[in-house]
């Protein structure tokens, strides 16, 4: 990888949000990442809330003011809910961070188990063994990104630019368009099988314990993005965020009524008011950013970045096997930026979008994936087009969309050509 390549992914795999502890001041004052910008609105609201409360009384002698006790009785309830909900949010956030933890590190251990195991075999077969597991994991981690983008970049599995043509296609045949959630599983799928064609690509075949090591890592990967689209699928429980929305409103913004009954001095109410609105207000407003950690906004995971890390640490494990020519081969994958800024003939060439255009190629509908869970064979086999997913029990090759055989694909979609996402 170029230095400057090396240097923007460095950059890159930062967090959003930093700070100087040890500054009080810079704390204080710092607005990247702050949620003054979302709370002020609110804070400048209740202030005007005041001068009208203040107006009406010494102008048209209308006093809205009322005792604190029911007021205080309900702060009571406000508190309760403003930190359960915070505490939630906050424990979602960290879990979503350790499973994306847990898929990062099953990607860097698989690559450095592998290349542990065979580095002795300096063949080009085992080369390019090492070199094709390297890659799958890559485009592997790379879905899950696109995943976890997706509601608030819109980028599908398909759509990654580190993809070939001939993979991007596959992967529309496999999924389909839509469903973008399982195409990591489809792709986790056919990492598993590159593992198993140690025995065809390496002079001497992997022990049995460990290929079962380097499966594990894989298990692992699958956990952790099982435990990501759980967090996904699963939204913080809508009654509570609507409860502790409701009641954090009304008292914050009853607060003048009640403020102003006790006959304290105009800046001293105004001063109370704003910053017990930013209080309560800006804990909503946390919670509400850490729902999602993984948009936009300054306080999320900069997920691309991390996994860019992951691609580098990749890289180096080929380079120190199998030298810098094989590892440069690698360097296609670190591109940066959206992948709205790609075009689409870097996506899916021409010649497949023609194919595509006149009827030649049929893409299968998204109703065509939305069946019961129970029919979960029935689709798998439905999505691949009447093929088998075979492993021969000699070559212990995995083939999708394959003949009986399990060593050439169906001559009906894929002529004598193997599957493009198998080695």
């Amino acid at each position: 990888m170029s230095s400057a390549a090396a240097a923007r992914t460095c950059a890159d795999h930062r967090p959003r949000v930093t700070y100087d502890t040890n500054s009080h001041f810079g704390v204080l004052t710092q607005m990247h990442g702050s949620v003054w910008p979302r709370v002020l609105p609110h804070c400048l609201l209740n202030i005007l809330n005041v001068s009208a409360i203040i107006y009406l009384d010494r102008k048209y002698d209308i006093d809205l003011s009322y005792s604190d006790k029911g007021h205080s009785f309900m702060s009571m309830i406000v508190s309760f809910l403003i930190v359960t909900r915070s505490n939630i949010a906050y424990s979602r956030f960290m879990e979503s961070r350790s499973y994306l933890s847990t898929v990062m590190r099953s990607c860097r251990e698989l690559m450095q188990y592998a290349v542990t195991f065979t580095r002795y075999d300096t063949s080009e077969t085992a080369k390019k063994y090492r070199i094709t597991l390297a890659r799958k994991t890559i485009v592997l981690l790379r879905s899950v990104v696109s995943v976890l983008q997706f509601p608030s970049r819109g980028e599908h599995s398909w759509k990654n630019p580190i993809l070939r043509d001939d993979e991007a296609q596959a992967l529309i045949d496999a999924v389909g368009e839509e469903d973008n959630v399982r195409a990591p599983m489809i792709l986790a799928m056919f990492l598993r099988t590159s593992i198993a064609s140690h025995i065809e690509y390496l002079m001497t075949p992997m022990h049995v314990n460990r290929e079962l090591r380097l499966y594990s890592f894989v298990s692992d990967f699958v956990s952790g993005y099982h435990g990501l689209t759980k967090l996904i699928d699963t939204q913080f429980p809508f009654p509570l965020a609507q409860m502790t929305r409701t009641f954090v409103f009304i008292w914050v913004y009853s607060l003048p009524w009640v403020l102003y009954n006790d006959e304290i001095k105009t800046p001293s109410l105004i001063m109370i008011v704003f910053f017990i609105t930013y209080a309560f207000v800006g804990l909503e407003c946390v919670s509400i950013e850490l729902d999602d950690p993984y948009g936009n906004d300054a306080n999320d995971f900069d997920v691309l970045g991390l996994a860019y890390v992951v691609f580098q640490d990749i890289q180096i494990c080929i380079y120190d096997v199998d030298g810098k020519e094989q590892a440069e081969k690698l360097d296609q994958f670190f591109v940066f930026g959206d992948t709205d800024d790609m075009t689409e003939h870097s996506i899916i060439s021409e010649k497949s979008q023609r194919s595509i255009q006149n009827g030649s190629i049929s893409l299968p509908g998204p109703a065509h994936y939305r069946r019961q869970s129970s029919d979960v064979g029935d689709k798998l086999s439905s999505i691949m087009q009447s093929g088998k997913y075979h492993v021969d029990s000699k070559s212990r090759k995995g083939v999708v969309f394959g003949t009986d055989d399990g060593n050439q694909l169906s001559g009906e979609k894929y002529g004598n050509e193997r599957h493009p996402l198998l080695p």
